[in-house]
């Protein structure tokens, strides 16, 4: 009786079983931990805030859902891809960096 060869990693061409949640494609726990730049994951609360993105952008984007881990009783946390979240950053507002703000000091100067 002849084993079924296992579907190979689309990075790196192992045999695995292992699909990725988002693209659906096959991927070793490898090659998702050492191609970061692909497959990071950001938190659905992260991408709205630092991204400046409302919940019906991310409507387009694939979602991950796992048992939060701070939090049992709490809502799964939906995790999105990092690159297709800051690609959707830099369609919407130019840019896909993270909206930061930044506090300045300032004097007041009062006139007569």
């Amino acid at each position: 009786m002849a084993t079924k060869a296992k579907p190979p990693c689309s990075e790196c061409g192992k045999g695995t079983l292992r699909k990725h949640p988002i693209l659906g494609t096959y991927l070793c726990a490898d090659c998702q931990r050492h191609h970061q730049d692909k497959y990071r994951y950001i938190t659905k609360t992260r991408a709205l805030s630092e991204y400046r993105l409302k919940p019906n952008d991310l409507e387009c984007l694939g979602v991950h859902e796992v048992d939060n881990p701070y939090y049992k009783k709490a809502a799964p946390m939906q995790l999105y891809l990092l690159n297709q979240v800051e690609e959707l950053s830099k369609k919407k507002w130019g840019s896909p960096e993270p909206y930061t703000v930044e506090l300045v000091e300032f004097s007041v100067v009062l006139h007569k």
